[in-house]
């Protein structure tokens, strides 16, 4: 072999090495992070206020305020856009709360 294909191979070889390396430490780090984060907060109150920052009106309190609610018997398209134009589609209050789009469908 010439001195040019030995140090050809010789280039390949490092840098299938490096990429090889860093194949490596992208797998590590990828599988080193927290598995779940509920022994990260286990015994904190998740659901308390914060300094000047409120916990009200999440998803989590408004799926324990609505565990009762009946599920949709089929699905509605709506045109976000303009939801009010559905066939029987109103924005109104409903039960105090106030813009909500309420369809006969």
């Amino acid at each position: 072999m010439t001195k040019r294909v030995r140090k050809r191979i010789l280039q390949w070889g490092i840098l299938l090495l490096l990429l090889a390396g860093l194949a490596a430490l992208l797998f590590w780090w990828a599988n080193s992070g927290e598995e779940s984060y509920h022994e990260k907060y286990e015994g904190f109150d998740l659901d308390s206020d914060v300094g000047d920052i409120s916990r009200e009106g999440t998803y989590t309190g408004y799926l324990r305020e609505n565990e009762d609610a009946g599920y949709p018997e089929c699905r509605v398209e709506v045109d976000l856009t303009a939801p009010a134009k559905m066939s029987g589609a109103a924005i109104c209050t409903y039960e105090g709360r106030e813009n909500v789009l309420l369809a006969q469908e």
